[in-house]
């Protein structure tokens, strides 16, 4: 009987074992979720635009628009986003033409569509409005960024329009001309008499592409506005850093028999940091007006 008793015992203990093993408890819910990628939708803004800069990309737009959709000094058979929407061309749905209204850039007097002309935003001292700056937070929009912006366009085959810069000798070294403190940009003076007579009516416009690449080249353009007749006209231009060391230089001299020019300069690259594009304009050879655009490079 002893016996009969041991082998119920242990049989039964054997079948509660089992039965604990295969009971499933329920698993208690975990307070930790997972988030898929976050995808932007809408502007974000990447960089400031100066008024000089605008004004150089109005000008750009003016002037050769039909090459130059989005007046980044990059002309659109280079220039793989060519309305300067961070959206390379490939895959934008409107490749020249900023805000989507249906008027190309070159021809819309108000790119963003924020309500101000073009015009307005670049003369109005207002550090928060921007041709391309639909928020009109100071920044350039974008509904995305990638190397494959007009910023990071390749121009090393580019033509200097502006003729022959044999004195654009591209060598290093601290700047003989000055303290690189980018002078004082008149604007065009007073601007009360006709153009080509009074040299307080000539000015001096650069642009730049503000934010490009490292190492890669890019196109720089210096505009000329209401020459002297029968003047010399000298155009001495710069790259420096901000430890004020010249990294590239150029300039260009011509009798004036035109009431404006234009001369864009290649420059073959530069290291990851912030620069300055300056020009200065000299009229029978005395100094009358300069303009400067910064430069952002970022790596690849």
């Amino acid at each position: 009987m002893h016996k009969k008793s041991v082998v119920v015992f242990v049989f039964l203990f054997v079948i509660q074992a089992l039965s604990a093993g295969l009971a499933v408890v329920p698993q208690e819910s975990s307070s930790d979720t997972w988030q898929g990628p976050v995808l932007e939708s809408g502007a974000r803004s990447v960089g400031v635009l100066t008024d000089s800069q605008q004004q150089s990309m109005l000008y750009n737009q003016s002037y050769n628009g039909n090459n130059d959709n989005d007046g980044d000094g990059v002309i659109d058979s280079l220039d793989s986003d060519d309305d300067n929407d961070c959206i390379p061309d490939s895959n934008d749905t409107s490749p020249l033409d900023f805000d989507g209204d249906g008027i190309n850039d070159e021809s819309d007097i108000d790119d963003d569509g924020d309500g101000l002309n073009d015009s307005v935003e670049v003369n109005d001292a207002n550090t928060s409005t921007n041709i391309y700056d639909a928020d009109n937070d100071g920044n350039h929009d974008c509904a995305f960024f990638s190397s494959g912006s007009s910023s990071g366009g390749n121009n090393s085959g580019g033509n200097n329009s502006g003729g022959n810069n044999s004195g654009g000798n591209n060598s290093g070294g601290n700047n003989s001309d000055g303290n690189n403190s980018g002078g004082n940009n008149s604007g065009g003076g007073n601007q009360t008499s006709p153009c080509g007579s009074n040299v307080n009516y000539t000015s001096v416009y650069t642009y730049s592409p503000y934010m490009v690449m490292e190492n890669q080249s890019f196109m720089t353009s210096i505009y000329v506005n209401c020459e002297i007749y029968n003047s010399s006209m000298t155009l001495v231009y710069w790259i420096y850093d901000t430890n004020n060391y010249t990294i590239y230089s150029g300039n260009q001299s011509w009798n004036s028999m035109n009431g404006y020019s234009n001369f864009n300069w290649s420059v073959s690259g530069l290291s990851v940091g912030n620069y300055t594009f300056h020009a200065e304009l000299y009229v029978n050879g005395s100094y009358h007006d300069s303009s400067s655009s910064g430069i952002v490079v970022y790596t690849n």
